[in-house]
């Protein structure tokens, strides 16, 4: 298949022009190297998936959330990353590499028709995690379109009463889901069930997880980011703790 770039570069570092640069080394935390890990751990041949990295993730390698989330919007304006939802009834929103999710959507549309028009209309004049029915109707996406869309993933309705605006989205995302809220339920059970609930994070590392097909470390940086689990650090290395919100 011939690759039709849907941005100028991949690059998180090299990509953004200089008053976005700006804007995305202000405050104390600068995500690119986050993502990069964060993606690295992501099993792309397991789930047949670009690298997905959870946007809370970042918040378990940043303590300024702020700076995290400007970031984010600046690297998501400058078309570097796409941020997307994760899926209709998910509250967690997921960030893609832009070319490998262009690169993605074409081989799961197939070259010409719907998929040229993606990857060559809706995805370079469309960065948010939202689209209105006006604006890709703008685009020229007849209803017969929307419609394909939908049934393959790329759109998740967002207006249930209306239906006219949708959340852009991951194709054939199911089955990282339910790793992932397997393992996140897996994890927590574990530490629960030690002494205190909690747990020295190398121990947690030496767990094996049946009901995830994602790496522990992963699931770690989930739970951190998304206030479920609590680390705290100690002359025996980091200790990963419970927090209310699970109880």
């Amino acid at each position: 298949m011939k690759r039709k770039s849907c941005l100028m570069s991949s690059s998180i570092s090299d990509s953004l022009s200089p008053s976005v640069s700006k804007r995305a080394k202000e405050g104390k935390a600068n995500i690119s190297s986050g993502l990069e890990h964060l993606w690295s751990l992501f099993p792309t041949q397991v789930f047949l998936l670009p690298p997905i990295a959870l946007r809370h993730q970042l918040y378990s390698l940043h303590t300024d959330r702020t700076a995290v989330d400007r970031q984010v919007e600046a690297l998501r304006e400058s078309g570097v990353v796409r941020l997307l939802k994760l899926g209709a009834s998910e509250e967690d929103y997921c960030l893609i590499r832009s070319q490998q999710y262009c690169d993605y959507l074409q081989s799961c549309l197939g070259e010409g028709g719907l998929g040229t028009k993606v990857t060559e209309s809706l995805l370079k004049n469309c960065h948010d995690v939202s689209v209105t029915n006006e604006r890709l109707t703008e685009l020229k996406f007849s209803n017969e379109d929307i419609s394909g869309l939908v049934s393959r993933g790329v759109l998740l309705v967002r207006d249930v009463d209306t239906g006219r605006s949708w959340w852009c989205g991951v194709p054939g995302v199911s089955p990282f889901i339910r790793s992932l809220t397997r393992g996140r339920s897996m994890l927590q059970q574990i530490i629960g069930r030690s002494r205190f609930k909690e747990m020295l994070r190398r121990d947690v590392l030496s767990k094996r997880m049946t009901v995830s097909k994602l790496p522990i470390e992963y699931h770690i940086h989930d739970l951190v980011g998304g206030d479920l689990l609590e680390r705290v650090e100690t002359t025996s290395g980091d200790l990963l703790r419970l927090t209310d919100a699970t109880h």
